[in-house]
């Protein structure tokens, strides 16, 4: 992986997968997944996230959760109470916050 200001947007979103449960392999797998669906984004994972406005990778990172989550249901993986209300993400300022913070209150 890449220094953190050097890390692709990949990188920059499995990173966020480790903390709350998940080993690298399997963070990996989660990305994998998260990339076969999402074909907007194809060809561009290996771009370097901080090349990229902080709301566009907050939005990235909506769907995270998500297919965090089918993959912990797939695999039965204890960890899914640690996805299950949204991932923490990695701001460019080197913070984290949750996928969805701010989002509940608004909906």
């Amino acid at each position: 992986m890449g220094t953190d200001t050097q890390k692709t947007i990949e990188e920059t979103l499995m990173a966020a997968l480790i903390p709350p449960g998940l080993f690298k392999n399997q963070a990996k797998e989660v990305m994998t997944k998260r990339k076969a669906e999402n074909e907007p984004m194809k060809g561009r994972w290996n771009e370097l996230a901080n090349s990229y406005p902080k709301p566009l990778m907050n939005v990235l990172s909506l769907r995270a959760p998500q297919t965090t989550v089918d993959w912990i249901d797939e695999s039965q993986h204890w960890a899914r109470p640690m996805f299950a209300d949204g991932l923490p993400v990695p701001t460019r300022d080197d913070t984290v916050q949750p996928a969805n913070a701010g989002i509940k209150n608004q909906l």
